[in-house]
């Protein structure tokens, strides 16, 4: 797909980047892979959502197709306008994800993370997953056909050195990291969606740290493979 024009954006191989949420359902496109929808959080939401952090962990809901039940998902965050903030973003997120698969029930999964999990280059098994990072760095991920695929299914990572070891050589056969930003909204498609087994998004974590937790909300499908929709 390098160098097609799609509504007048630049398409980079599997990835499109588009502004805003209205784009989104380009994903269902059989040529693509990943959406990336660049937005701009409020400039101090970051901070109060740090600030209200609870402990680290996946806090984990099942929610209605208009983000019923998310209030449960955001309990762990400490009362006030930024969890409030937080909850209407992601009940925003989640009726456009809804939409999206024609869903009637979705997994929310609320990640405080402060340490190097998902730091390995991997695919997912699901079918289509929504990612948004609102403290901290973004998703980062791998165009497909910029990589040896193989190599994924090689290094065992038993040490955060065999990690390392793992990661640079996915990035000297010639694969060019692409990043989310805090804010942005990312849909991925896994190997469960259906023709894709062989082509999930290959992406990982950002680093965290206690001192630099990232918080992630994450969306899928209750059940791991849905119908090809027509795009």
């Amino acid at each position: 797909m390098s160098g097609e024009q799609v509504a007048g954006v630049a398409v980079d191989r599997s990835s499109l980047e588009v502004d805003g949420l209205e784009g989104l359902e380009r994903v269902l496109a059989p040529s693509v892979n990943a959406v990336v929808a660049r937005r701009a959080l409020d400039p101090d939401l970051p901070a109060a959502l740090a600030a209200a952090l609870g402990e680290p962990g996946d806090h984990v809901t099942l929610i209605g197709p208009r983000g019923e039940g998310l209030e449960r998902l955001v309990g762990p965050l400490a009362p006030g306008a930024a969890r409030q903030a937080l909850e209407r973003d992601a009940r925003l997120l989640a009726t456009r994800f809804a939409r999206l698969t024609a869903a009637s029930e979705l997994k929310a999964t609320l990640c405080v993370i402060d340490d190097g999990a998902c730091r390995k280059f991997h695919a997912d098994r699901v079918g289509l997953r929504m990612l948004c990072t609102y403290v901290g760095p973004g998703t980062e991920w791998l165009e497909e056909g910029e990589f040896d695929r193989s190599l994924l299914l090689g290094l065992p990572c038993r040490s955060p050195g065999d990690l390392e070891r793992f990661n640079a050589e996915v990035s000297r056969h010639g694969a060019a990291t692409r990043r989310a930003r805090a804010g942005d909204v990312v849909v991925l498609k896994g190997t469960a969606w259906p023709g894709n087994e062989a082509r999930g998004v290959i992406h990982r974590s950002p680093p965290a740290t206690p001192s630099a937790p990232r918080l992630l909300l994450k969306l899928d499908l209750v059940h791991a493979v849905l119908r090809a929709l027509p795009a």
